[in-house]
């Protein structure tokens, strides 16, 4: 799976088969908060994604399995065309599996 932000819009990609999931981006500085829920057998249940505080990527609202996958033990972050000093990524792990920020 990918998620990033190119030429103007927010992206979430499914790696394996292609598939592609998009929203508008913003003008200036965007945040995308990303909350993933899992139901007790590890598969996603629901995914609660804002730009700016602003819901996104609605037709993942049911996510689709490729969403999580339990085997994950690593996320790359890339960061490139950016000059902003300020860019700020952060993953949390609390009760929610994962939790990302992109600003």
């Amino acid at each position: 799976m990918s998620v990033g932000y190119d030429c103007g819009e927010w992206k979430v990609v499914n790696l394996v088969t292609g598939d592609k999931f998009t929203c508008d981006g913003t003008t200036g500085r965007a945040a995308l908060d990303w909350k993933l829920r899992l139901n007790a057998n590890r598969s996603p249940r629901s995914l609660a994604a804002t730009v700016n505080g602003q819901p996104t990527f609605t037709q993942l609202a049911t996510p689709p399995p490729f969403l999580f996958d339990p085997t994950w033990n690593a996320a790359k972050i890339i960061r490139r065309g950016q000059s902003d000093p300020n860019l700020l990524v952060e993953c949390s792990v609390d009760n929610i599996p994962l939790f990302i920020r992109i600003r």
